[in-house]
Parts: C-alpha cells; sequence; structure tokens
C-alpha cells in the first residue's frame, strides 16, 4: 500500500495548497448561511401567518356579532327583508368567481 502526501479533497500537507490559504471577508461581502436564510425566511412567514390570523380572527368576530344582530331582529319580528338587495347580492357572487 501506498500512501502520498495529499489527502482525497486535493490539498497538500500542512501549509502547502488550497487548505492553508485564508480569504479576507469585509462585513458587506458577506452573506447569510442557507440555514441562517431559511430562519430569516421563516420568521418572515410566521410574522404574515399571525397577521393573517388576526384578520381572520376579526372577521369571525364581526360575522358572528352580525349574525347574532340578524338573528335577534327576524325573532323579534322587526327583520325587514329586501328581494331585489338580495337576489343582486347572489348574482354578484355566483358571477364574481
Amino acid at each position: 500500500m501506498r500512501v502520498n502526501g495529499s489527502n482525497s479533497l486535493g490539498t497538500g500537507p500542512a501549509g502547502t495548497g488550497p487548505a492553508s490559504e485564508t480569504q479576507k471577508v469585509s462585513g458587506s461581502d458577506v452573506t447569510p448561511s442557507p440555514t441562517v436564510a431559511s430562519s430569516q425566511a421563516g420568521a418572515g412567514l410566521s410574522a404574515t401567518l399571525g397577521k393573517i390570523s388576526q384578520a381572520l380572527s376579526f372577521f369571525h368576530t364581526e360575522h358572528a356579532a352580525r349574525v347574532q344582530a340578524l338573528t335577534a331582529h327576524y325573532q323579534s319580528g322587526q327583520y325587514q327583508s329586501d328581494a331585489q338587495a338580495t337576489s343582486n347580492a347572489m348574482w354578484e357572487q355566483a358571477f364574481s368567481i
């Protein structure tokens, strides 16, 4: 078995070859590692999902309050429906898709 001075990566013994070279890195030339970039993207996604959750929660609360108010009006006999407005809203919703 024969052993030579270079390893499988193609670098020579200590002090020779690419392994011993150093690189200067300035603060502006440094790019985040994929792990850091992924965690930053994950944090941004998390913040966006939090905002969506808040918006849906607000919508749900507003919708529930409106349904409760309409239910109370209907049960008390005070609800007056507008057939034309209902028909228009149904057509608009059907063709908005």
